[in-house]
């Protein structure tokens, strides 16, 4: 069920990235798909996709290897909601803000539009900028707590190009993009199959832990109060 539901995701029509024609679109409005790839110390490899869709003020992640994807929305500042969604029951569980707990709303909301905070990459070092079409491509670095960043960065539509991390263990994690869709109607379609799912609020789980999707998710945690947000970066 979750690549008959997702597989639009590789059917669309993707442009050629940095190709002229997307130069000027807008970065509210996107579906980013990414090649991620985890080496250990063994050097075996490990590899999955990871799908972010942007549409105005809501974002999607969605790692093809999970059982789930999240999909958030920013009615102000101050106020995040999300959805985290599988796939495979067509199901959600909604959460509120108060249920969500995170030390910032702007980091939080920053990390699942574009991987990482502003403030991050404000303070890598950058040692280069590169021209890739109309586009420019700043190269950054980055060392903390013996992890090293390495970030190409496309700033007019603040998205990741490439993101590698490394830790002092030579653990290697990268995110490469590989492709690029601007089209509206795409983007929409991606996001109305997500609100599509039947949802449960997350304060009525108790009420329906009969539901096989509810019990095998207290099986794995999801019950717990700590909603696991992705984050790429220390802050």
């Amino acid at each position: 069920m979750r690549l008959a539901l997702f597989s639009l995701v590789f059917t669309f029509t993707c442009h050629t990235i940095f190709a002229a024609s997307i130069c000027k679109e807008n970065p509210a409005q996107l579906i980013a798909n990414y090649q991620v790839n985890h080496q250990n110390v063994k050097g075996s490899i490990t590899r999955d996709t990871l799908t972010l869709a942007r549409l105005n003020n809501q974002v999607g992640q969605y790692y093809h290897g999970k059982s789930y994807g999240d999909l958030w929305s920013k009615p102000s500042e101050q106020h995040l909601l999300l959805t985290r969604y599988f796939p495979d029951y067509q199901k959600a569980i909604e959460y509120q803000t108060d249920e969500i707990p995170v030390r910032s709303y702007t980091a939080t909301w920053q990390q699942q539009w574009q991987l990482l905070t502003d403030q991050f990459v404000a303070n890598m070092e950058r040692i280069e900028i590169q021209s890739k079409g109309c586009y420019r491509v700043e190269v950054l670095t980055s060392k903390v707590n013996q992890i090293e960043y390495t970030l190409y960065w496309l700033p007019t539509l603040r998205l990741v190009e490439k993101l590698v991390i490394k830790t002092e263990e030579n653990l290697l994690t990268s995110w490469q993009l590989t492709s690029i869709n601007h089209e509206l109607e795409d983007v929409q379609n991606y996001v109305n199959n997500i609100l599509t799912f039947q949802t449960i609020d997350y304060a009525d789980i108790g009420d329906n832990e009969a539901d096989p999707l509810l019990t095998k998710m207290i099986h794995q945690g999801f019950k717990e109060r700590e909603v696991i947000v992705h984050s790429h970066s220390p802050d």
